[in-house]
């Protein structure tokens, strides 16, 4: 018993020591887990500080420093969160990206494909007024090359997805042909999209002595496509839909116009 008892307390130290370290330990992993959380919280304030910037004077215009003031950081904090003013740009542009795509995916989000089709060559339009965004992407491809060609990479993703799934959901509607193969109806289609995207940005053009309004060349790229994509049933529908479309002009697809 007394050998017991003594053994028991020569073990006392250790067990002290092992608690100790233990507390040391849980302390240390509370300290990085609160440290990840401030860098965490500061990256995403420079950031949105970034971006609020950017749009405002333009990339190439603010400087890591002009970050630095805006938010009351120095540029050695900068550098813990970022390695590059690039790096920085990068994840700007993926989180206008963001911004921009997910309010967009909500709103489709329960479309039938003729509405969505609709939308979708709209939108074109909608894009084509956004001054501040073409001006991101000029800087972008001058300035950020590698950076353009990602974002260009990551919006023709889901743009190929979102088309894809309507296309499919399209032929279970029985509005496009069956045999159809839906992987190039996409690339038809998004070809379309830049060729409007393109004829929008030059401001009633003309072609071969003749004068195109906005509103003639966004209902022909409809009726191309229509043609293109729909069987005579989703025409049809096609053709319901613009009627519901010009006695309900307030609605919100409508709205992404402006003769």
């Amino acid at each position: 018993m007394c050998s017991i008892t003594t053994f028991c307390v020569s073990l006392r130290p250790i067990c002290e020591l092992v608690r100790s370290s233990d507390a040391r330990v849980s302390r240390s992993h509370v300290a990085m887990r609160e440290n990840e959380e401030y860098k965490g919280s500061l990256e995403h304030q420079i950031r949105q500080c970034a971006y609020e910037l950017f749009t405002e004077h333009g990339i190439r215009a603010v400087s890591v420093d002009d970050v630095c003031r805006r938010i009351g950081i120095s540029k050695k904090t900068f550098y813990t969160c970022y390695a590059s003013k690039e790096q920085l740009v990068s994840c700007v542009v993926e989180y206008q990206h963001s911004l921009f795509d997910e309010p967009i995916r909500s709103f489709v989000r329960g479309m039938n494909t003729i509405e969505l089709f609709v939308f979708a060559i709209k939108k074109v339009d909608m894009m084509a007024r956004e001054t501040h965004s073409h001006q991101r992407y000029y800087e972008l491809q001058k300035y950020y090359p590698r950076i353009y060609e990602e974002e260009m990479k990551r919006s023709s993703a889901s743009r190929q997805r979102v088309l894809f799934f309507y296309i499919e959901q399209g032929k279970r509607e029985g509005y496009i042909h069956q045999d159809s193969d839906s992987n190039l109806l996409v690339i038809y289609f998004m070809a379309i999209q830049n060729a409007l995207a393109r004829l929008l940005q030059m401001k009633n053009p003309v072609l071969h002595g003749r004068r195109y309004s906005k509103k003639h060349i966004i209902e022909d790229a409809i009726c191309a496509c229509s043609h293109l994509i729909f069987n005579d049933r989703g025409q049809q529908m096609l053709a319901q839909h613009q009627n519901d479309d010009i006695k309900n002009p307030d609605c919100m697809v409508h709205k992404t116009v402006a003769d």
